[in-house]
């Protein structure tokens, strides 16, 4: 797993847009592991606890799907 900004990280789990994420950070209001964070700070999602006044962003695991079968319906 790569470190991803912390702010990508708020908004991808819907807490609010990376905008309003990087207000916060700049308040003092997100923590990561009990410590403050600062802007362009990275954090491991899923690993690393992020907060946001003292409540817990949970992130949610992107799932994706590929196939490789052609097309089946006739064009």
């Amino acid at each position: 797993m790569e470190k991803i900004r912390i702010q990508k990280i708020m908004s991808d789990s819907g807490v609010c847009s990376r905008r309003k994420a990087e207000e916060y950070i700049s308040e003092g209001r997100v923590k990561v592991n009990g410590r403050p964070c600062k802007l362009g700070d990275k954090a491991l999602a899923g690993k690393d606890i992020i907060t946001l006044d003292g409540e817990k962003i949970y992130v949610a695991k992107k799932i994706s799907c590929s196939t490789s079968q052609e097309d089946m319906l006739p064009q």
